[in-house]
């Protein structure tokens, strides 16, 4: 795995497993590169199945319930794809927050983030036909300061942030 992603990923920073899917993303150390991607791989010989540019860091990563792969990234986006596909180009992609996206979380088709500008916002996963997107449905804001990590309990739906 290092042979082929060590020129793609010099940073580790988010990283998520869901059923026997790792995914890893993080940011580029060169001077005045922005753009990362996001790498999915098989489990258990951590065999590729597509590699997704970003424009930005990605900071964030999760799985949905139904086997959609979400991304945060640096510059305050959520990406949204389809784990079944090719990959190349995420399947939905929209602003979120003012700063970095710190932390994500699903149940069901809710996908909370929760990022540096201290805000929690519940986003839901709408399939319109071929076509998926986030549309926006709860945003607050629960602190001053930056929000690192988001949680949300199955059994109660309850969300904490910190």
């Amino acid at each position: 795995m290092a042979k082929q992603y060590a020129p793609h990923i010099e940073r580790l920073l988010a990283v998520a497993a869901g059923g026997k899917l790792l995914a890893v993303g993080g940011r580029r150390d060169a001077a005045g590169v922005t753009q990362s991607s996001v790498h999915l791989l098989q489990l258990p010989k951590l065999t590729a199945r597509f590699s997704a540019p970003l424009d930005s860091a990605a900071t964030a990563l999760a799985f949905s319930d139904n086997g959609l792969l979400l991304a945060g990234t640096a510059d305050g986006a959520l990406a949204l794809w389809r784990t079944d596909g090719k990959g190349e180009t995420p399947d939905a992609q929209q602003a979120a927050h003012s700063g970095a996206v710190r932390g994500l979380a699903t149940l069901g088709s809710q996908v909370v983030s929760v990022g540096e500008d201290g805000v929690l916002k519940l986003h839901e996963i709408v399939t319109g036909g071929e076509k998926l997107h986030l549309r926006e449905t709860a945003p607050r804001r629960l602190s001053e300061q930056p929000l690192h990590v988001v949680v949300v309990d199955a059994a109660s739906a309850f969300r904490s942030a910190a």
